[in-house]
């Protein structure tokens, strides 16, 4: 018989927490406001489906490998709304684990309403990242039951849970923490039952500290970039921000005495590696710096960076709770992080926080006038992205610029980590697909050259961004390539057009049909080729070739179509089992596309890469599949669509 687990909340972080014990083959009961929010419900039962046909036994092997597998995970999890007349339910569970917002009336309550109609002594285990366990236990009839457990965000990915027992907490529940985290492989760690705990009490002073320097208009890209070189103790309000994390460290082994867990300064240095992925914990800190040791220790992001990982809104909500609670030892928010949460600026999730994913500023040219800079710094371009990049390219309309230089580089594409729900969802498909093609339409129709700027590589839709641009320049040994036939589908960003207008069909045929195919930066996959593109260098570009580019109809004589058919033969022959459908495909929309006028082509493209992602979706999967386990997809070739009809329609 499955063992059950009760997860109250179906945010980010009750979403992963309850698919952590799913994969754990337990039952899962998932609590949230769903009664009379169909739309809602659905959209957290599609998002833990995606995050179950993600999920990876190890590098190589995805946990559920077929369509069965996954549904079979999907049915022992039970979707209920947040009421009492359902909380009755977690007398069958092994424990409760809340994961609501960070509200004390609200988690208050909660407990209150589970404890009217559960007679059974359930453990309620609470996710809160900084509200202590006494303070919760204050609201519960039987306070030797609750207990913190505390995750960290992405779940997935980070091995620490903080266990935080109150000093009525019993051992049996204690106990039942630690097996709870054991049996889903997290490492299990008692900590003090403090405002934050331990990583959060002494992360928070870092994000907290930093703010005010911002307030102050310190800058925030340079302090980011020290903490990833290791030249954070050169800069003197970055070794500031890094003290504010040591002097909390050395607080809390004061603030710890009365508590029922106390910690070693080799357990926090422990701690806080696991829980924040730090080159060192605080006191390891300390040393390096009292022995001028500190160049090797990098960290992997900035604490500006780091506010944009947590999100604007969490990193606020943290330090009001903080404040609650110790009011004397926590100053007000800094005024950066409230001005970016007013302006729905809350960092990855939104696409904008102190950073954006796509940046943009204005370069003087030395000789009179300006251009725009775009640059892109994701390395996967998700559909956040796409409509940012659209927004940026708008705004930049009726600038007085002669040019836009947009700097892509080791690009990968399309994040294929969101194809899974676009593929259950046909809605979603064309919604995508649209945007996409609005995004390319409008740098192919900016008024002023677009020049690309690729560096490293541009693989898939980071190649098709460059080809949106009227120019591309690329950086010495850039690698070019348009591997989406490997998925099931075909380029959906404007690739079957514009890189056949740009290289030729024989060229573009070659590269899209031959998904494994790629190239070395030269002409004519690009303009030009240099070792360093330098602002020398792009401003007498733009001076010299201040046009925009013709994108004209294919014109072909019999011998190239000849050719190209023969070309289209041999490439078929090329996959283990059979070519997917969008092999096919993707000719058609080559071929006929560019016999057409641009838009129309486009539109073609368009309606054919929406087609394959409804009529096709066991090979699109197939294909995302093959990818995740790098493998060959083992296409079936039973599916037969009529493409001629899209033509027709």
């Amino acid at each position: 018989m499955a063992r059950k687990i009760g997860v109250i909340g179906a945010g980010v972080m009750g979403l992963d927490i309850a698919l952590e014990y799913v994969l754990a083959d337990f039952e899962v009961l998932i609590f949230d406001r769903f009664e009379g929010n169909p739309d809602f419900k659905k959209d957290k039962q599609d998002k833990m489906w995606r995050l179950l046909f993600l999920a990876m036994k190890n590098r190589r092997e995805l946990v559920y490998r077929t369509d069965e597998a996954l549904e079979s995970a999907m049915a022992r999890i039970t979707w209920l709304d947040s009421s009492r007349n359902n909380f009755g339910q977690l007398a069958e569970c092994e424990a409760v684990i809340e994961a609501i917002i960070e509200d004390v009336e609200l988690k208050h309550k909660l407990i209150r309403d589970i404890e009217s109609v559960c007679d059974v002594p359930v453990p309620f285990l609470t996710n809160t990242s900084t509200l202590t366990i006494k303070l919760l236990a204050d609201a519960s009839k039987r306070p030797e039951l609750v207990m913190g457990f505390h995750f960290f965000n992405p779940v997935r990915m980070m091995k620490l849970v903080e266990g935080i027992p109150s000093d009525q907490t019993s051992e049996e529940v204690i106990a039942k923490a630690k097996e709870l985290a054991g049996v889903i492989g997290k490492q299990f760690e008692l900590v003090p039952d403090l405002p934050g705990f331990v990583v959060n009490r002494l992360l928070l002073p870092m994000i907290e500290s930093s703010g005010n320097f911002f307030d102050g208009k310190a800058g925030y890209k340079e302090i980011d970039e020290s903490f990833r070189s290791g030249k954070w103790a050169e800069n003197e309000m970055a070794l500031e921000i890094v003290y504010s994390h040591i002097i909390a460290a050395h607080d809390l082994l004061q603030d710890q005495e009365n508590s029922r867990v106390k910690l070693s300064n080799e357990q926090i240095d422990r701690i806080v590696k696991l829980g924040t992925n730090f080159p060192a914990g605080p006191f390891e800190l300390k040393e390096a710096i009292e022995k001028g040791e500190t160049g090797k220790l990098k960290f992997y992001m900035g604490p500006a960076e780091l506010c944009d990982l947590v999100g604007i809104d969490v990193a606020i909500h943290c330090l009001q709770m903080l404040r609650f609670q110790e009011p004397n030892r926590w100053g007000e928010v800094p005024n950066i992080l409230k001005r970016l949460s007013g302006e729905k600026k809350l960092g990855r999730k939104t696409g904008e926080g102190f950073y954006s994913s796509v940046d943009v500023d204005t370069v003087k040219m030395s000789k009179g006038g300006n251009y725009a800079r775009v640059v892109l710094r994701e390395n996967v371009v998700s559909h956040n992205t796409v409509k940012q990049i659209k927004k940026v390219f708008d705004s930049l309309r009726d600038d007085e610029i002669k040019a836009v230089v947009f700097e892509i580089t080791k690009c990968r594409g399309a994040d294929v980590s969101e194809f899974p729900l676009v593929v259950k969802n046909p809605d979603l498909a064309k919604t995508v697909i649209g945007d996409w093609h609005a995004m390319i339409k409008t740098i192919m129709n900016f008024p002023k050259p677009a020049i690309a700027v690729v560096r490293g590589a541009a693989w898939g839709g980071g190649y098709e961004l460059a080809q949106a641009c009227d120019y591309i320049i690329a950086s010495k040994n850039t690698k070019l390539s348009q591997p989406e036939v490997l998925l099931g589908i075909m380029p959906g960003g404007g690739g079957t057009q514009n890189l056949t207008r740009r290289v030729g069909l024989l060229n573009s045929v070659s590269m899209i049909l031959d998904p494994k195919k790629e190239v070395e930066a030269s002409k004519p996959w690009v303009d030009e080729v240099i070792d360093e593109i330098t602002p020398e260098h792009l401003e007498t570009f733009i001076n010299n070739n201040a046009t925009k580019m013709d994108r004209p109809v294919l014109k072909l004589d019999s011998s190239q179509i000849l050719e190209t058919e023969e070309l289209f033969i041999n490439l078929r022959q090329g996959f283990a089992k059979h070519p997917p459908v969008s092999f096919d495909t993707a000719f058609f929309s080559i071929f006929l596309g560019n016999h057409a006028d641009l838009n129309e082509g486009l539109n073609l493209e368009e309606k054919l890469i929406v087609m394959l992602f409804n009529k096709v979706p066991d090979e699109i999967k197939e294909g995302i599949r093959a990818r995740f386990e790098r493998r060959e997809p083992q296409f079936e070739g039973t599916t037969k669509v009529d493409i001629k009809l899209i033509k027709r329609n």
